[in-house]
């Protein structure tokens, strides 16, 4: 009785799906039905992007850092290759570079718990995390609160560079160089 689902709850079985054969191991699922696969392709998936993401975004163009908004973790290369066929659609990393395969996730308030106002990660969004970086990536997190912090004062965009510079270098493995750019 496929007809029953709601959205969430076939978005919720493509999770269990998606997490079993990323780190099941040994573990042998059987395939979706069909019937039940086509229902959950189906989903719209729930694109956001705020205005903080969007800050961010800018500044990395501005600092040469090539990148693309809303990109699947399925695809792995430029050409478009994907891990897993048909599910490129299924979830999006905020901010990423297929290059250094490099995904900056920017977590405003409802990653965490406590309604917004703690700083403990919620299970959502420490298990995307955990995906990203068993699928390859390397995983840039941008704290609502820390983001918050270098938005204050007289010349906050000189620390909002500074920042992303410091958390790029994290995984880049050395201080972020910013690219020769014209202007």
């Amino acid at each position: 009785p496929t007809d029953s689902f709601t959205d969430e709850e076939l978005l919720q079985t493509r999770q269990v799906y998606t997490v079993a054969m990323i780190e099941g191991g040994g573990l042998r699922l059987n395939a979706i039905p069909p019937a039940l696969l086509s229902k959950i392709n189906n989903v719209p998936e729930l694109i956001t992007e705020s205005k903080s993401h969007n800050d961010i975004s800018q500044l990395l163009t501005e600092i040469g850092f090539d990148h693309e908004n809303e990109v699947s973790p399925f695809i792995v290369d430029e050409g478009g290759q994907t891990v897993f066929s048909g599910w490129e659609d299924f979830w999006s990393i905020d901010i990423a570079t297929l290059k250094g395969m490099i995904a900056i996730e920017f977590d405003g308030p409802y990653h965490y718990l406590s309604g917004g106002t703690g700083r403990n990660q919620n299970g959502k969004t420490k298990m995307k995390a955990r995906m990203l970086t068993n699928l390859g990536w390397r995983v840039v997190n941008i704290p609502w609160y820390e983001w918050a912090e270098v938005n204050k004062g007289l010349s906050w965009k000189p620390k909002q560079i500074e920042y992303l510079k410091s958390m790029l270098s994290q995984v880049e493995g050395k201080v972020f160089v910013m690219k020769k750019t014209r202007v």
